[in-house]
């Protein structure tokens, strides 16, 4: 699946590997025109993605709930209303011998597509049983 800022020109990409339970290839790639960041993480743990879901699934009507994945390495993506709008607040970590690497960031959402997110963050539910 995948979670497209407002302007086309940043994404989070979630994945599924054959790693097994919860395991998912995080994507990020953020575009601000005068610079461009990206991040991978292959082997992303999700953590309570089925509670996410359901906080996810209740936040498409109330805007006062603020969904938040979790996964390793100080991973997350976190829905959050300001006003009319929408936005998504992400980290992409993966970590290595020298410690825990991160993009972070943030980018506005079309509301229109929360359904359509809900029903691919469902399908990762059944991936990952």
């Amino acid at each position: 699946m995948r979670i497209v800022s407002e302007d086309r020109r940043c994404y989070v990409e979630i994945g599924p590997t054959d790693q097994g339970y919860d395991i998912c290839d995080l994507k990020a790639h953020v575009d601000h025109g005068h610079g461009e960041f990206s991040a991978r993480s292959s082997a992303v743990a999700l953590l309570k993605l089925a509670e996410f879901v359901d906080t996810f699934d209740a936040f498409i009507a109330n805007r006062e709930l603020v969904p938040r994945l979790e996964g390793v390495y100080d991973t997350y993506l976190s829905f959050r209303a300001r006003g009319n709008e929408v936005w998504l607040e992400f980290s992409v970590g993966a970590a290595d011998c020298y410690g825990t690497h991160n993009l972070t960031g943030q980018f506005k959402v079309e509301q229109e597509r929360l359904g359509q997110y809900l029903s691919e963050f469902r399908k990762l539910i059944i991936a990952a049983y």
